[in-house]
């Protein structure tokens, strides 16, 4: 749903030959869509600073989309999502997928005047779809839509840590309360007079969506293993090492007791020699 409310928002920005950034590209499933709603005709950047979704996204794509890969059509980056793509900026339309306070200034500035973005932020307690045009240099204008439920647009262990965390928490059942929360805040964003029916967006499949969210969610689940895995190698390292220096230093210290111990023992000798010698 959330994909295609995103696509139903950017369709107009979304044409051939214009150039698109999707930040937290993960599976790939939303930048190929997008590059679709192009008719393959443009270019997107798909951006995501968790290397392990980076080639999954790129391979999700390859098994039918080879070409868009191979013709750079569509480029999966590894990289800070925060600070966008400045060396394939300006972009016509920026999708973000991870809520934030505020839009961060360096995708502000890397879209174009005309352009449009689209990404989550914070209200009071709440999360909304904001869509932020761009008038000019400065100048924006942001309109409120829908309410969601996002992962923070954050650094690499945050996000991870996050994930760990939201893992635990989905053990209880909230999904229909959340569907509940969503429908009734609903609020579109196109009216009646200019909206048209988009093939593109018909062939978006939720069951595919839903399994695409399970396996990108998955390797982020493997990426905290094997960081935890690294962790405790490193501590299990730093133990070891420092078992062996404390050995190092109890052998130095009976070294030097042995020392000193033989030192004053020849000392008490000549002592004694000499007390001899002169009495």
């Amino acid at each position: 749903m959330l994909h295609a409310y995103s696509l139903e928002a950017l369709k107009d920005f979304l044409k051939p030959g214009n150039k698109a950034l999707d930040v937290g590209s993960g599976s790939g499933y939303l930048t190929l869509a997008m590059s679709k709603m192009m008719n393959d005709e443009g270019c997107i950047i798909g951006i995501d600073h968790i290397k392990e979704l980076v080639d999954f996204g790129i391979n999700n794509i390859s098994k039918h989309n080879k070409n868009l890969i191979d013709n750079k059509k569509i480029k999966l980056i590894c990289g800070d999502g925060r600070i966008g793509c400045e060396q394939e900026a300006p972009f016509d339309c920026i999708h973000v997928g991870a809520v934030a306070e505020k839009p961060p200034q360096e995708l502000l500035n890397q879209l174009k005047v005309g352009g449009r973005m689209i990404m989550p932020l914070y209200n009071k307690n709440n999360q909304f779809i904001y869509i932020i045009d761009k008038k000019g240099g400065d100048s924006f204008e942001a309109a409120e839509g829908l309410s969601v439920r996002y992962s923070p647009l954050t650094t690499v262990y945050n996000q991870l840590n996050n994930l760990k965390i939201k893992s635990e928490e989905k053990k209880q059942d909230q999904s229909k309360k959340e569907t509940q929360k969503e429908e009734k805040n609903y609020k579109p964003i196109l009216t009646e007079e200019n909206k048209k029916p988009n093939k593109s967006l018909d062939k978006i499949d939720p069951i595919e969506m839903e399994n695409q969210a399970l396996i990108e969610e998955n390797i982020k689940l493997k990426a905290i293993i094997e960081t935890l895995r690294k962790e405790n190698k490193n501590i299990q390292q730093k133990l070891t090492e420092g078992n062996n220096n404390l050995k190092e230093t109890i052998n130095a210290l009976k070294q030097e007791n042995k020392n000193i111990t033989q030192k004053l023992n020849n000392e008490i000798e000549i002592f004694l020699i000499i007390f001899k010698n002169y009495h």
